[in-house]
């Protein structure tokens, strides 16, 4: 594998993620982040793209947003909408909170942000090092609402989501159904780093009648290059 990738040029942390993935040890302390300006490997790449014309997403325990299918990234470039960061990575928790960002296209963002809360500190009692779990959700609270919203439901126990997502402005919403799907890395000191594969089916056919309708807007998807 390592001559394969000597001949592709990969970066370091493509090589680590493949690695982990065919359930070999990684190379590198640092392997498990994919950066996301970097070439998606194609392994991933070809997981994500199965879901299209819908959108689906690559995440770590940390929620950052590692990788997204082409649907995804014509979404939110068509909105021009710049997802907010994490230590320098996109991540989809503080994304869900900034009304910068992702906040004003979820209907139900007070769900969904409670829904992420609750996963990552579940991520965090599994972890041997908290604290960079509790900074991101400190981060979280400080934007507005965000800690009214966490009392709202104090014993909400979902583990990978809500049910559905509804995504949209004004008066046209399209409702998803949330599946979350997880791949393990190789053991490392006792601990299997998770990846989490995310992805949004309409969730009637009202919903996907509409979104369909949006994304035959976009230059692309009428060529089949999406």
């Amino acid at each position: 594998m390592i001559r394969i990738f000597e001949v592709l040029a990969l970066q370091p942390s493509q090589e680590d993620i493949l690695l982990q993935l065919a359930g070999f040890s990684s190379q590198r302390s640092a392997s498990n982040k994919l950066e996301f300006n970097e070439t998606v490997p194609w392994a991933i790449g070809q997981v994500l793209d199965v879901y299209s014309p819908y959108p689906a997403y690559l995440l770590d325990q940390y929620l950052n947003v590692l990788a997204m299918n082409k649907v995804s990234k014509l979404y939110l470039d068509h909105i021009n909408i710049s997802l907010r960061n994490f230590n320098g990575v996109p991540n989809l928790l503080l994304s869900s909170v900034d009304q910068a960002s992702l906040r004003p296209y979820l209907r139900n963002w007070e769900e969904v942000v409670r829904s992420l809360i609750w996963r990552l500190r579940h991520h965090a009692r599994r972890s041997p090092d908290p604290e960079p779990f509790d900074a991101l959700e400190r981060e979280a609270a400080s934007h507005a609402n965000v800690r009214e919203v966490l009392r709202l439901d104090p014993n909400e126990r979902v583990l990978h989501g809500i049910d559905n997502v509804v995504v949209g402005r004004g008066s046209a919403s399209v409702e998803f159904t949330h599946i979350t799907s997880s791949l393990h890395g190789t053991l490392e000191n006792g601990h299997s780093p998770k990846f989490f594969v995310e992805s949004f089916l309409p969730a009637n056919e009202h919903s996907a009648l509409l979104f369909e309708q949006y994304i035959a807007r976009f230059p692309g998807f009428l060529s089949g290059n999406v």
